[in-house]
């Protein structure tokens, strides 16, 4: 007569962790590969370099220079809202990729669960322990998510800090030429 094994075994988050393969998800490039696309944040630098010269002590500006800065960085601006539209959407879609492969990650645990006590197996896993264990699986998508997000964050600000140095710079362009204008009236009598 064959003696039966009747030992249950206890499976634990980290066991029912071991039997799961990985989600493949499609890969946004990493923020590296973001800051090498010298086509925008290259005019994305020199829009700086081009905003920082008015910071530098002794610097003054002409007529002539304040123009040609307004016409280059409205230039840029224009150029680059595409690419800060796009980030924006990466960085929205990467979000959502890092919910959906977390939640993934949820659910193939709590299979693994179900067929481990279907076993007749006993499993010792909190709802805590699926949800800490599925961030955990899902690292990848969450520093997709965040590298995404970071980038976004930097053009859309330096986008928005662009437009409003050319509102600044026009506005101490249209300044100066009223002055200029006022002088010459003054002079003429």
């Amino acid at each position: 007569m064959t003696k039966l094994n009747t030992t249950k075994i206890e499976e634990t988050i980290t066991t029912l962790i071991e039997k799961i393969d990985d989600i493949k998800i499609k890969r946004q490039p990493n923020i590296d590969a973001y800051l090498s696309l010298e086509r925008y944040f290259g005019s994305i630098t020199k829009a700086m370099q081009i905003s920082k010269q008015y910071t530098e002590e002794g610097f003054i500006a002409d007529y002539i220079t304040m123009q040609e800065d307004i016409t280059i960085l409205s230039a840029i601006h224009v150029s680059t809202a595409e690419m800060v539209g796009y980030l924006q959407g990466i960085s929205s879609r990467a979000e959502d990729t890092r919910k959906i492969i977390k939640s993934g990650y949820a659910i193939k645990i709590k299979e693994e669960r179900d067929l481990t006590i279907k076993e007749g197996n006993s499993v010792k896993m909190t709802e805590s322990d699926v949800d800490n264990a599925s961030r955990i699986m899902s690292q990848d998508a969450y520093m997709a998510a965040r590298d995404a997000e970071i980038i976004s964050r930097m053009m859309s600000s330096a986008w928005y800090a662009i437009g409003d140095f050319i509102k600044v710079l026009n506005s101490n362009l249209n300044r100066s030429l009223k002055e200029l204008d006022g002088d010459k009236t003054r002079f003429k009598t």
